[in-house]
């Protein structure tokens, strides 16, 4: 946690502070969207939609291509693809 910087109104700060990781790992969340932004390497975990345009597990995102995206076991979720996630980062 930084006390002294506002995550909210100081975005400039938080791309900044983003940039110094060497790799983000998310969710389908804000965070995944910002990291790709700024041309991130990022590994996350987002189920099929039509912002894949097709595009299939692994794959980098149409959008994003630093983005490799894993797809959640529909009856498990995140979860099911922890050791997928472990491995990947090991590799990175």
């Amino acid at each position: 946690r930084w006390q002294d910087l506002n995550q909210k109104d100081e975005l400039d700060k938080v791309f900044a502070l983003m940039k110094c990781l060497d790799l983000a790992i998310s969710v389908n969340t804000a965070p995944l969207r910002m990291a790709s932004a700024i041309g991130m390497p990022v590994l996350g975990v987002e189920g099929r939609g039509w912002t894949r345009l097709g595009e299939k597990e692994g794959n980098a995102s149409p959008w994003f291509p630093t983005n490799l995206l894993l797809e959640p076991n529909e009856s498990c979720g995140f979860e099911s693809r922890m050791g997928d996630i472990l491995k990947l980062v090991e590799q990175f």
